[in-house]
């Protein structure tokens, strides 16, 4: 489930799709958002740590569930709002 480098996240007021998105990126994993993740802001500052593990401290922030999955060609995170 480790992915990416340890890198050095700052964000400030930005939407959380737009947060998830660029980790995904970095960690070279496929992340899916809910429509509702769009109208979420997020201010955050991290400093060496694993993509992997910035989506789940950043979600978790945000109140979101994150789901693993392996099925496809490179991991799947899943968003889902907690309830």
């Amino acid at each position: 489930r480790l992915s990416g480098t340890p890198t050095d996240f700052n964000f400030k007021e930005v939407q959380f799709r737009n947060i998830a998105q660029t980790i995904a990126v970095l960690g070279r994993f496929d992340a899916m958002v809910p429509h509702a993740a769009g109208i979420t802001t997020a201010t955050a500052s991290l400093k060496q740590v694993l993509p992997t593990d910035a989506m789940y401290w950043i979600a978790t922030v945000a109140g979101f569930m994150v789901e693993y999955n392996e099925s496809g060609t490179k991991p799947l995170y899943t968003l889902t709002p907690k309830k």
